[in-house]
């Protein structure tokens, strides 16, 4: 079974798809279409080799729901996405419902990759300071929310969400995304894995 993994930036995306391709049998790729404008990066593939280098089986791909590929018209993502989901067989919409603690999540990302010049480090254990959070981020922030669940609705898909992940029903809502939580695959969904480390809630991200 092929899975796909569409997020929100900061929602969990990158530990539950570690947690599928941590599987001996699995393989995957993560961010393939990383090309957001707001870092002045380019796409790393075209759909077309995309598709044409996409395994058959056993393969897990993650993407966040503002990343689009080399050649793809954002204008009609709808199109790309009905496209996109048919190559997979399952399909796992990913979001978080505290938009607060999100957004500082997000400002951090963003203050990390400006800094680093790419994506490097993005990952790693970091203390949070109020003075990371700024509104001039919000644009692409929102705008991956919203495309998001207008994807959800259009193609009648349900969002999962990292609280519900990662805090509430961990077992409960990986077997909901139809996925087989494994001793390989448990250990990417543990809250010791959290990047944000002076922060009082058992916040993942």
């Amino acid at each position: 079974m092929n899975n796909l993994i569409v997020g929100t930036p900061r929602s969990g995306t990158y530990n539950l798809y570690n947690s599928i391709v941590a599987n001996p049998d699995q393989t995957g790729e993560s961010e393939p279409f990383f090309n957001t404008s707001v870092f002045n990066t380019n796409s790393y593939v075209s759909f077309e080799d995309f598709k044409l280098n996409l395994p058959k089986n056993n393969h897990c791909v993650k993407t966040i729901s503002i990343q689009f590929p080399s050649n793809i018209d954002t204008t009609n993502c709808i199109e790309y996405y009905r496209e996109l989901f048919s190559l997979f067989d399952n399909i796992i919409l990913l979001d978080r419902k505290d938009t607060t603690d999100h957004y500082k999540s997000w400002c951090n990302l963003v203050s990390k990759i400006k800094k680093k010049g790419g994506t490097k480090d993005v990952n790693d254990p970091y203390i949070f300071k109020d003075n990371m959070v700024s509104l001039d981020e919000i644009e692409w922030f929102v705008l991956s929310k919203v495309t998001l669940h207008r994807v959800a609705q259009e193609f009648n898909k349900e969002v999962f969400y990292y609280e519900d992940l990662y805090f509430n029903d961990t077992k409960g809502t990986y077997e909901r995304m139809n996925l087989n939580l494994t001793k390989f695959s448990a250990k990417y969904l543990d809250l010791n894995r959290k990047y944000r480390r002076n922060d009082f809630k058992r916040t993942l991200l």
